[in-house]
């Protein structure tokens, strides 16, 4: 079925662009390696191009890191605490495949199985040892996938197959605050459906990107209610501001009062305000960093103490690998630098996180479900 919808779409492209006089394309099916989603239109049509960006010589992999005999489940989500502690939440022996979920995107698992292994893993960012005293999560989680670590420590993480958010306060395996239904995908203002990732200001308010299903942005005060939401699935041969196509991550540069999304499947990076000065502009559209190599942006981290964004692509049409990139709040925007692993590259990356000290970047992988530490040196270099 899948293959005759595919069918259909790219003649229907093939159609559009003959009428639109376009003589010279390329169709490009964006991998996907967690749902079922093909996209839209504008993604079979979009041209696809080889495009060499310098190497970033400050972002350089960490070999040996973590401890060789230690195993994840496929990794969601990647964060860092205060004290530098790598934070992985993964999903054992859980995997999300075609089954996973029907057609109204709900859960097919048993609602009585959840992983029976610690979901949330600590590991020491110097060693890459496993701190068995901070590992938690055992039957709790059922399709673990975002996950963000604030100022105070506390733990926020989403679950796709319960449409959940939760807070976990710091050293609790108890959530002080819930937002959705569990189980129960919708588009209210009650229900998430596959939420993805969350971003925190130092005020409490918070971002939830709603996700697989949804397409837009949640912004909530901290005591968890709505104040604005914003987005909408793409309409047209080309997305136009605020459309998403899977908003996968977030990253918040509170300084500058921007939430940057990764719009994954749209190929691009959103930066909207956040509203954190003047409650009224959250959600307007500031800037969209859309490069012809910059390929399905699967997560995005802001590194203040140099004042850059980082983030991580996936399989689909281009090479597969971290960039750093200059967004100043004027929405102008720079892509200064690639990186990753020289000798393996990456596989399938998913998500990323810069730990707070600025020195380090880490990125998780699903299938192989790796984790990889990148240093980042100081020095820098004019570009």
């Amino acid at each position: 079925m899948y293959i005759g919808m595919l069918q259909n779409n790219m003649a229907a492209a093939c159609f559009l662009l003959t009428l639109l006089g376009l003589a010279t394309f390329s169709l490009s099916v964006p991998v996907e390696y967690e749902d079922s989603n093909f996209g839209d239109l504008w993604n079979f049509v979009r041209p696809q191009q080889t495009i060499e960006f310098k190497t970033d010589p400050r972002v350089r992999v960490q070999n040996n890191w973590p401890k060789s005999g230690i195993h994840f489940g496929q990794i969601g989500g990647v964060a860092v605490d205060s004290s530098g502690n790598v934070h992985v939440f993964h999903r054992g022996d859980h995997v999300w495949d075609y089954s996973t979920f029907d057609a109204h995107d709900v859960y097919q698992g048993p609602h009585d199985r959840p992983i029976t292994t610690d979901s949330v893993v600590q590991l020491n960012s110097q060693t890459g040892d496993i701190d068995i005293n901070q590992t938690w999560g055992r039957n709790m989680f059922y399709m673990p996938h975002g996950l963000t670590i604030d100022h105070e420590d506390n733990f926020w993480l989403t679950d796709v197959a319960l449409h959940q958010v939760m807070k976990f306060p710091k050293g609790s395996h108890k959530p002080s605050l819930t937002i959705g239904v569990a189980f129960q995908p919708g588009s209210d203002d009650y229900h998430l459906c596959k939420p993805t990732d969350i971003a925190v200001a130092k005020n409490g308010d918070f971002f939830v990107a709603d996700g697989y299903c949804n397409s837009r942005i949640l912004k909530f005060s901290k005591q968890g209610k709505l104040l604005r939401q914003w987005g909408s699935r793409n309409k047209g041969l080309k997305p136009g501001p605020g459309q998403f196509n899977v908003p996968h991550g977030l990253a918040l540069l509170e300084d500058a009062d921007l939430l940057c999304v990764a719009d994954r499947e749209n190929n691009r990076i959103q930066c909207f305000s956040a509203g954190l000065k003047d409650s009224t502009t959250a959600g307007k559209h500031v800037t969209t960093i859309d490069h012809p190599g910059l390929g399905p942006v699967y997560g995005i981290s802001y590194n203040p103490t140099d004042d850059l964004l980082y983030a991580i692509n996936g399989p689909g049409g281009v090479p597969i690998q971290g960039f750093t990139i200059d967004v100043k709040e004027d929405g102008s925007s720079k892509i200064i630098g690639t990186w990753k692993p020289k000798v393996s590259g990456f596989n399938k990356p998913h998500d990323l996180a810069v730990s707070r000290d600025g020195r380090n970047v880490y990125v998780g992988e699903i299938g192989p479900n790796n984790i990889w530490k990148f240093n980042i040196q100081k020095q820098w270099r004019q570009y």
